[in-house]
């Protein structure tokens, strides 16, 4: 038990450095924690448009798909510093929980930052009785 908590927190920082964006756009700050029955995460992408996200669990992998795309008017402009990235964020982040209540997911999108809350659908430590004979 105590060796795949251990591996649960090696893949948890696994996905932290191994996944990100695909094209230009820079990587935000990324928190992912536990409060109570509850894991969250918070990953900062501002500029993005709310109908640009696309969300997913499969098992214990939270996927994240955001796009910032070019305005209307910028092929238009003469640019004499241009800083904005635009693109692509995808990340997949491994939840380290037995299982989660997918019923309970919730997604909000505030100043910039998107938070995903999930609830831990077995939050107690399973104990598992040995039987002598």
């Amino acid at each position: 038990m105590l060796t795949s908590r251990f591996e649960n927190f090696g893949k948890l920082f696994e996905d932290l450095f191994e996944n990100g964006f695909d094209n230009d756009i820079r990587k935000g700050g990324m928190d992912i924690y536990k409060e109570g029955d509850f894991f969250y995460v918070d990953v900062e992408l501002p500029g993005i448009d709310k109908e640009k996200f696309e969300l997913s669990l499969d098992g214990n992998y939270l996927s994240i798909k955001a796009e910032r795309s070019q305005s209307e008017n910028e092929e238009k402009r003469t640019y004499y510093k241009k800083g904005i990235k635009r693109g692509v964020f995808n990340t997949k982040i491994f939840v380290p929980s037995e299982s989660i209540d997918s019923a309970s997911i919730v997604a909000e999108y505030k100043d910039g930052i998107l938070r995903v809350q999930m609830r831990n659908a077995n939050p107690e430590l399973k104990k598992i009785e040995v039987k002598y004979e």
